[in-house]
């Protein structure tokens, strides 16, 4: 960025001073061609400094998608919406967070909380199965804001042997054994 604006401090510098050398020397001729170079190359340069405003809108787009899609799956905090000017200076964290509720959300615990709690109840204290359908509509009972998108990749990092790439365990742990399709046991504590 001091790159930039050194580069565009010197390009003005010398478009101001060769016109008036020209002026100077009374050579109208090559004060309209100096001018007319400095508007093109002020036209360059303002080109440039539109085509990287728009590449650092799309950075920050993207960036607010990918922070949007985190939160929502519930694997990372959510983090104010950068702006363009944020884009080049936001630390990225590598570090996987679980999602704290957001103030739009009509219960204030963890999706993963609200899964052991529907399938404590759907098991009723014995060792009954229940279905992904079950958990999903037994979550959206207690918070119908959460959505079935946000809340079946909770239940599958809270299941164990599931296939790789399910998102990362929440601090439960894994509680729930699938038993069949779209079914599932919740696990003794012991």
């Amino acid at each position: 960025m001091a790159n930039i604006q050194s580069s565009t401090k010197q390009l003005e510098g010398d478009l101001n001073d060769r016109p008036r050398a020209a002026r100077e020397a009374g050579d109208a001729a090559a004060e309209h061609a100096v001018w007319r170079d400095g508007h093109h190359k002020r036209s360059e340069a303002q080109a440039l400094a539109d085509a990287l405003t728009e590449q650092t809108r799309l950075i920050a787009l993207r960036l607010r998608a990918a922070i949007g899609l985190g939160s929502a799956l519930g694997v990372t905090e959510p983090r104010p919406v950068p702006t363009p000017a944020d884009v080049t200076t936001a630390p990225v964290s590598s570090e996987p967070k679980h999602r704290a509720p957001s103030p739009m959300m009509r219960d204030s615990r963890y999706t993963w909380q609200l899964l052991i709690e529907v399938a404590t109840e759907l098991s009723g204290g014995n060792d009954l199965e229940f279905s992904k359908a079950d958990l999903v509509r037994g979550v959206q009972r207690i918070d119908p804001t959460r959505a079935d998108a946000a809340i079946g990749p909770i239940i599958q990092s809270m299941t164990i042997d599931v296939p790789p790439g399910a998102p990362q365990t929440p601090p439960c742990g894994k509680v729930f054994e699938r038993v069949g399709r779209g079914r599932y046991r919740l696990l003794s504590e012991d």
